[in-house]
């Protein structure tokens, strides 16, 4: 086959050309559900307790979950945050080829199981637990090309656009970094 090719170019340029217009016209034509997931299936846990630091939130809380969710099956690593003003905020990871809306239930049985064990105000504030995505669908910068609009300003105006995508029933929770300021931008 490859000597057809080599004593005929002019074959091989066709044929090369059919291939790519087959290939993107099925592209195109491929359902969204069947593309492959590029993020590993993500899990994320969240309450607050109020009143308590992050040592005594990391004491009562976060030890309790962590091994309650632990035991979990296709776990690739966890990450939590503890901070003063009483949020608690865990991320499991699980390996590519765990199903996310699996990994969510079994998940939120693990946490069910570990309620009884958690303070009173935990337990009335309640636990959630939502199947999240990494990927980056939408990145914002906003910049004040002449000056005329401050850093607290352009800051509250994130603020509110990330207010507004949330709200939007496909979108699950903007990303929770605060938005950063760059001087590059006013000029």
């Amino acid at each position: 086959m490859t000597g057809f090719f080599i004593r005929h170019p002019l074959s091989a340029i066709v044929a090369a050309l059919l291939l790519t217009i087959f290939g993107l016209l099925s592209a195109f034509s491929l359902p969204i559900a069947q593309y492959p997931e590029i993020a590993p299936p993500t899990v994320m846990v969240s309450t607050t307790y109020i009143g308590a630091d992050a040592e005594v939130l990391n004491d009562t809380v976060a030890q309790v979950i962590e091994n309650e969710v632990n035991g979990v099956e296709g776990i690739d690593y966890m990450k939590s945050t503890s901070d003063s003003s009483g949020a608690y905020y865990l991320e499991i990871v699980f390996r590519p080829e765990i199903d996310g809306d699996t990994a969510a239930v079994k998940v939120q049985n693990r946490i069910s199981s570990a309620l009884p064990q958690l303070p009173d105000e935990v337990q009335s504030y309640g636990v959630t637990t939502t199947k999240s995505s990494e990927d980056m669908a939408l990145v914002i910068s906003l910049i004040s090309p002449k000056g005329s609009y401050d850093s607290m300003f352009l800051k509250n105006y994130a603020k509110c656009i990330s207010w507004t995508r949330s709200s939007v029933s496909t979108v699950s929770a903007p990303s929770r970094s605060t938005p950063t300021i760059s001087p590059y931008g006013s000029g």
